[in-house]
């Protein structure tokens, strides 16, 4: 009880938001929608006084041959009434099978907003290769991705940043393993140089351990690591960031969209059967 007691207590008051990085395969999940949500919020008065809100989501659709998924996060928070994270996010990838399921074409687009790092928005334009390298029950799976990026920036002050329009070679490494039923790592490394110039580079790396905790709900352990050679004027090249996060997953199996979607069905027949009935009082 007390376990259960302190698990209730830190979901309400200390959890973070995250963005679900482990890679998505063919048939991992059913053909239809499935996705999580999930936010934090704290507001804490006397010696400090901080408002913290942080939330999010994912929503994907499934096919034989097809993964198209968007997902987002906003975070706004303030210490002592002054504003010390402010930025949103949002991704949406289409994943289309190619010759077989090793081999697939990404298509992305990606907008970001982080007044902190002096970042009005960030939108970015892709497509390219997708190959796993390995798929073993005991080793987990790995990814390899390579793209053509071109990265639109509007810095907050364009008198101190003007505009820029790059084009960028992204690729990345993915990694996952399901250690047990109820633990799962994954890895996540990006690296971004300018196609004309070398020495203007991004680099990031995330890793995640998710701990299913119910059939819905899960709890993810995040350290993140990014890092920008030339970043905009007056921000650090380097952030680090760990995070905790519970998570509700929702899908076919999720009791709450068994029941949305029996609902539905029952409204439906219901509707049907009145029609039926009134042409043949007709």
């Amino acid at each position: 009880m007390i376990r259960l007691l302190f698990l209730i207590q830190f979901f309400i008051f200390n959890s973070f938001a995250i963005i679900d990085i482990a890679s998505v395969d063919f048939g991992e999940k059913e053909k239809g929608f499935s996705g999580s949500a999930y936010g934090s919020f704290q507001k804490s008065r006397g010696n400090t006084d901080k408002d913290e809100a942080e939330y999010g989501g994912r929503i994907q659709y499934d096919t034989n041959k097809t993964i198209t998924w968007i997902q987002g996060s906003v975070e706004n928070d303030k210490a002592n009434g002054i504003p010390n994270a402010d930025n949103a996010f949002a991704h949406l990838r289409h994943i289309h099978q190619m010759f077989n399921p090793d081999w697939a074409m990404e298509f992305y687009t990606q907008i970001k907003q982080d007044k902190f790092k002096s970042l009005q928005n960030r939108t970015v334009f892709g497509m390219g290769p997708r190959y796993k390298i390995a798929d073993s029950p005991t080793y987990g799976k790995l990814f390899m991705g390579l793209s053509a990026m071109e990265e639109r920036i509007r810095y907050t002050d364009d008198q101190i940043d003007p505009k820029e329009r790059n084009y960028r070679v992204s690729s990345y490494l993915s990694y996952k393993i399901a250690i047990n039923r109820n633990l799962e790592f994954s890895y996540l490394g990006y690296y971004q140089p300018m196609i004309d110039n070398g020495s203007d580079y991004m680099t990031a790396w995330t890793t995640e351990l998710m701990i299913h905790l119910t059939q819905v709900i899960d709890l993810s352990c995040q350290l993140e690591f990014d890092y920008d050679s030339q970043p905009g004027y007056d921000v650090a090249k380097t952030d680090t960031r760990q995070k905790f996060s519970f998570v509700y997953r929702f899908g076919k199996e999720d009791p709450l969209t068994s029941y949305a979607y029996n609902f539905l069905n029952r409204s439906e027949e219901r509707r049907v059967g009145k029609e039926g009935r009134s042409r043949w009082s007709a």
